[in-house]
């Protein structure tokens, strides 16, 4: 320890102030003690803007590194902004596929459904046909036995007048004053 009557005034932190008591303090370790004094709190200067840099060299550093992880961010946000829309995409065209599968099912029961509709209508037409041939066939015989029936009857009126006509000409050939009415009606209903 430096042992000196003489105070010891405060130095401080500035050059200025240790010059000025430099010529007060007595030749001996003091200034030693002062110089070393001085070395430290410009090591703590150099030190503290040392620091300084280096934390400014950081905060570039840093700021570089956002810089360039931004670019990268964008690209994988960009990246899976894609890969969602490519599976949006195919979640629509399986959904428009299935649905086009469907449709076409549809169409094909509609179009077995038609044809089953119109082989029906075809068979129901072909049996109304039939029906109404046979229908048309019966009025036919029925007509043609009508016609044969009053063809008949005809026939047995001309016959029944012919065979009256006989009589009467016969029994007034006969008589040779003619005959009665009710004796050509009796021959008449004789030959009916």
């Amino acid at each position: 320890m430096i042992k000196t009557d003489q105070k010891i005034p405060d130095v401080g932190t500035s050059r200025r102030k240790a010059t000025q008591v430099w010529g007060s303090l007595p030749a001996t370790g003091l200034r030693e003690a002062l110089r070393k004094a001085e070395d430290e709190e410009k090591r703590k200067a150099d030190a503290a803007e040392l620091q300084q840099m280096f934390a400014a060299c950081a905060q570039e550093l840093e700021s570089i590194e956002l810089e360039m992880a931004g670019p990268e961010r964008q690209a994988q946000a960009a990246e899976k902004e894609a890969e969602k829309l490519r599976k949006e995409a195919e979640k629509q065209a399986e959904r428009a596929r299935k649905d086009a599968e469907k449709a076409e099912r549809e169409a094909e029961k509609a179009r077995k459904d038609a044809e089953k509709a119109a082989e029906k209508a075809r068979k129901d037409a072909e049996k109304a046909e039939k029906s109404l041939e046979r229908e048309r066939k019966k009025r036919e015989r029925e007509r043609v036995a009508q016609e044969k029936k009053a063809e008949v009857e005809a026939r047995k009126k001309a016959r029944v007048q012919l065979a009256a006509n006989r009589v009467s000409a016969q029994e007034v050939t006969e008589s040779g004053s003619g005959c009665a009415l009710s004796d050509i009606t009796n021959v008449v209903q004789m030959a009916q």
